[in-house]
């Protein structure tokens, strides 16, 4: 095996430095022996040998002025512009007059290696023009059976020349992978460090864009795993969408099981459908008239299916297994930058939310607060803010003990996010205190939310063992813009207005106002 190497690593350089030009000239070297070769008659001259030798000189000599622009480019040159038709007309002339002394021979295949280097279209028409010129010299002079001389001529022409276009469409197919798995793995460790989950889809979408030139696609879903309040179950849920068919796509739920995305995402295995509306695992009403082939790739984290991926074609039989390889890599190293984005989201979830209640803390309140205040600033819409306070709430702690404090807290928290309504962001902003922030809410409507939550707490028995205990509540508002013009007016107007309510002799609502400022 060592032997192997030592013998294969000079052979590598040698290949990875020579052009394509110069491979031919290689090629030419041996033809240009083999005519040197044939036995010499009173007909052809000596010096036509002494020609041949001077045409292998010439023409390796323009071939090593063809330095390929990056490693591992078989038609991209830095040349100048003459050097390859120059090639050609070198090549036809040479194989022509080779053909008149000598006959059809290896040479005339020379000048079909060349011009498999231009366009096809281009190429094709100056073979057929240097096939039919050779045909002409070889009949001329000598050449018999016109049928079998021109099959002769065509088939030492064009089928190293075909061969030549397969090996160089073979080569940029593979140039396209190679460049697809660098931007895999440079993308990499990106998308590894990225802690926002958004960010990483983002990414991955963008990617994935990038990708369309090896893996082309018309639309590019991306699922991510969520719990699902209504189907009371996790599900796959459009995250991220680019394409044609975006609206098709857009808020998409899938349960796992379900389809194709539902089933790559419960086995862990990708999928390759050559048509979405004959495959059978596809439900009828999720099928769309622009869907047609379709790879679907699970993106796996610690054993766990996390998302999907899912490319989309009009048309059918689009894909390959190599592409789904391609995207599987890519998919592979995103699920690195999932997960930790998960990791991250939970653990800041778990930092932002109150161990007892449930609630988001302090420090999430004020973090959520500036946000809702910026947008209400931004929209010119309304914000109010409730500050609640559990009146007496020491002496339950005092007569029944701390764990039945923590009850009483426990249950007013789930009673808060039961009462208050799905936009409303609840927090236990320390003690028995809590806060409601409540975006596009004017004074009035708060207030009858708040009244709502007094009355039940007013109305409650908190029951810990054989012991029972009544608390209320005390509650100020607040609102942007009727009453302030900035958000730390705001926390002070709704204090105001929660002290105000103390001092009304507790369980009761006080809406901030003049009256109600100390």
């Amino acid at each position: 095996m060592r032997t192997k190497d030592l013998l294969g690593a000079p052979l590598r350089g040698i290949f990875d430095s020579l052009s394509f030009p110069l491979a031919v000239a290689a090629g030419r070297w041996l033809a240009i022996a083999y005519v040197a070769t044939l036995a010499l008659t009173p007909q052809i001259p000596a010096k036509i040998h002494w020609a041949l030798w001077v045409y292998g000189a010439i023409t390796t000599a323009f071939a090593a002025s063809y330095r390929p622009r990056e490693r591992g480019s078989v038609r991209s040159n830095d040349a100048h512009p003459f050097v390859l038709p120059a090639l050609v007309m070198i090549d036809v002339a040479y194989a022509a007059l080779i053909t008149k002394f000598y006959g059809i021979t290896l040479l005339i295949m020379i000048p079909a290696l060349d011009l498999s280097m231009l366009s096809l279209p281009a190429g094709l028409a100056l073979l057929l023009l240097a096939d039919a010129l050779l045909f002409g010299v070889a009949s001329r002079f000598g050449e018999t059976g016109q049928g079998s001389g021109m099959l002769r001529i065509l088939g030492l022409t064009f089928v190293p020349y075909l061969a030549m276009l397969y090996a160089f469409y073979s080569r940029r197919r593979a140039e396209r992978q190679l460049r697809a798995i660098d931007q895999v793995l440079n993308a990499g460790s990106e998308l590894g460090s990225q802690l926002s989950l958004s960010d990483v889809l983002v990414q991955l979408l963008n990617l994935l864009g990038q990708f369309r030139r090896v893996v082309p696609w018309d639309t590019c879903v991306i699922y991510v795993v969520q719990y699902d309040e209504t189907a009371q179950e996790e599900m796959l849920i459009a995250a991220e969408i680019a394409g044609a068919d975006v609206a098709s796509y857009r808020n998409k739920k899938i349960a796992f099981g379900t389809g194709v995305v539902g089933y790559a995402a419960t086995k862990q295995r990708a999928a390759l459908v050559a048509d979405l509306h004959k495959d059978s695992r596809q439900p009828d009403g999720d099928l769309y008239a622009s869907s047609r082939g379709s790879l679907v790739v699970p993106i796996i984290g610690d054993g766990q299916t996390v998302g999907c991926v899912q490319l989309i074609a009009n048309q059918p039989n689009a894909y390959a297994a190599e592409q789904l390889g391609l995207v599987g890599r890519l998919v592979s190293l995103a699920s690195v930058g999932v997960r930790n984005a998960l990791l991250h989201s939970r653990t800041r979830a778990m930092a932002d939310t109150d161990a007892l209640t449930g609630l988001l803390t302090s420090r999430a309140y004020h973090e959520r607060l500036e946000v809702e205040f910026r947008k209400a600033q931004a929209g010119r819409t309304s914000l109010s803010l409730l500050i609640i306070d559990l009146d007496n709430f020491k002496g339950i702690n005092d007569t029944f003990g701390h764990p039945a404090g923590d009850e009483v807290l426990r249950r007013f928290g789930a009673l808060l996010r039961e009462q208050a309504r799905r936009d409303d962001v609840c927090c236990r902003y320390g003690g028995d205190e809590f806060v409601v922030v409540m975006p596009g809410t004017i004074k009035s409507e708060a207030a009858v939310v708040a009244n709502r939550i007094r009355k039940t707490i007013e109305d409650l028995d908190f029951a810990f063992g054989p012991n029972s205990a009544k608390t209320t509540i005390s509650i100020g508002v607040a609102s942007y813009p009727q009453d302030v013009t900035s958000k730390q007016a705001l926390v002070k107007a709704a204090d105001d207005a929660l002290y105000a309510a103390k001092e009304n002799g507790r369980n009761s609502l006080s809406v901030y106002g003049p009256a109600s400022v100390r």
